[in-house]
């Protein structure tokens, strides 16, 4: 029920209630107290946003300059560049452009209101990219990281070229070994495979600053830092590629290390792919996926046996290289799909006598003495 007194006909809009109280949030702009001032500007801009706030308080970009140019609380100064990019933003823009020289010192939060507005102003005129990319590129020197991240988004969102997308790029791949938390480096190689699908030449130059991230303990940011690598794989980086897997395959012999046996056979999956695209490079893996071949981990063993029957098939010119590290290596094997494969390697490209005769003594030698015994008695004795 209407409370009497009160016409059903008559309405009151939240103007008329604020009207009496705007003298009171324009008065505690200056209040000595940040936490009030900070919430005094949330106040005057919660004001201006109503249809009607405009013929309320007509005054509060003023204000907002104002407050901005003698305010020390960053908090308070962030919401007041924020309402002003919102409802004033030619005033906005003359601020930032007007204290540029300070903008280093500005303070992270304020740094990310400059970065908002630089993509409101880019969306609306893009004919002014040029402008904001300066201060952009300025901002990828900030101590902040957060700011560092939105800093390169917001680079490859406004342009295509190649030395933005490398700035980019680069502020990822050192945030990848700068970072401790893992959903952090998650994220970013997002971004870097998302750079990979529409950059890839320019990728591809930084590769090996990708493959830092392998430093990583954690398995699913190796796998997805592999994955983006396989791809930028070409002639010019092969090399320096299959290098780096060599020598993050040879530290999975430490025991102490955490899913040591699940990261080998991710390296050696990817040296496999290497190997494939470019068979030159079996050669330098061969002897170190040989000494695989006794890994206890029976699906990395079997990895490495399928490639090295593979590069037999495909790779003539490796076929004594093969046999030597076969027959070095089969008496260390120990699970029975391993040593079956090798056994077939062996019989299907031993040529000659003597490789044949070599194969038979290495079986015979793994099998140790016959158990047959000469009989006692000699030959037709009971």
């Amino acid at each position: 029920r209407m409370p009497r007194g009160l016409s059903k006909s008559r309405d009151i809009h939240e103007e008329e209630l604020l009207e009496p109280l705007i003298p009171s949030v324009t008065a505690n702009l200056e209040h000595r107290h940040s936490y009030v001032r900070k919430n005094a500007v949330l106040a005057l801009g919660a004001i201006y946003k109503l249809p009607k706030g405009e013929l309320l308080v007509p005054d509060a970009p003023e204000y907002l300059e104002k407050l901005l140019a003698g305010e020390q609380d960053l908090s308070t100064r962030r919401n007041a560049f924020q309402m002003l990019s919102r409802y004033a933003q030619d005033r906005a823009v003359a601020y930032l452009f007007s204290n540029l020289d300070r903008l280093a010192d500005w303070g992270d939060v304020l740094q990310m209101a400059v970065l908002e507005l630089a993509r409101s102003v880019c969306a609306k005129s893009p004919e002014q990219k040029g402008r904001y990319i300066k201060i952009i590129l300025a901002l990828l020197e900030s101590r902040s990281t957060a700011v560092v991240y939105e800093c390169a988004v917001t680079l490859v969102s406004l342009s295509n070229a190649p030395t933005a997308v490398r700035a980019a790029a680069n502020c990822f791949c050192q945030l990848l070994v700068t970072q401790s938390d893992n959903n952090v480096k998650l994220i970013v190689l997002d971004r870097l495979e998302e750079l990979k699908e529409r950059h890839r030449e320019v990728m591809q130059d930084l590769l090996m600053d990708i493959l830092r991230a392998l430093s990583a303990p954690n398995l699913d940011i190796r796998r997805k830092t592999l994955d983006i690598a396989l791809d930028l794989v070409n002639k010019r980086n092969v090399d320096e590629v299959v290098g780096v897997l060599k020598k993050e395959a040879m530290k999975t012999q430490n025991k102490d290390l955490e899913k040591g046996a699940e990261y080998r056979q991710l390296l050696v999956q990817a040296i496999h792919k290497c190997a494939v695209l470019y068979p030159d490079v079996s050669a330098s893996v061969l002897p170190l996926l040989a000494d695989f071949l006794a890994d206890s981990n029976t699906a990395s063993a079997l990895d490495v046996v399928f490639f090295i029957r593979e590069i037999a098939e495909t790779n003539p010119k490796l076929h004594d290289a093969i046999l030597e590290r076969l027959t070095d290596s089969f008496p260390s094997i120990r699970a029975s799909r391993v040593a079956t494969c090798a056994l077939w390697i062996l019989a299907e490209h031993s040529k000659s006598a003597e490789e044949a005769h070599a194969g038979i003594e290495l079986i015979k030698s793994c099998l140790g003495p016959l158990p047959f015994f000469k009989d006692a008695h000699g030959p037709g004795e009971n």
